[in-house]
């Protein structure tokens, strides 16, 4: 059905349409690469912090949805008036025991926390 809409409209068309997919795909991949080169620790006097490139440490609440496995972690958060955001972090992204680290910390600190 979308094949036969498709095929009758004119090439300006097509190309408009085309246009916008782009440049969707565009906005997104900006507004979602901007975690690039991050870092992230946790203090037991300051909770989560999140360094992001030419900032501060910002202050972050790690959400309950955060899915941690052995192949990557979504991290779910939210900064101090910001909206709730998310980062895919890779097991091949960090060396191996800095992974591990991380996955222990977050099962412990901010995921259990949650639960109690």
């Amino acid at each position: 059905m979308l094949a036969v809409c498709l095929a009758v409209l004119e090439l300006f068309i097509k190309s408009a349409i085309l246009f916008f997919i782009l440049l969707s795909l565009f906005l997104y991949l900006r507004q979602h690469n901007s975690f690039a080169g991050f870092s992230i620790r946790h203090s037991y006097s300051r909770g989560w912090e999140l360094l992001l490139p030419e900032s501060q440490w910002l202050e972050i609440k790690i959400f309950p949805s955060t899915v941690v496995s052995r192949y990557f972690i979504a991290l779910h958060f939210k900064g101090l008036g910001q909206k709730r955001q998310a980062i895919i972090i890779c097991k091949d992204a960090l060396k191996y025991d800095d992974y591990r680290k991380l996955m222990v910390e977050l099962k412990i600190n901010a995921l259990k926390k949650d639960d109690e």
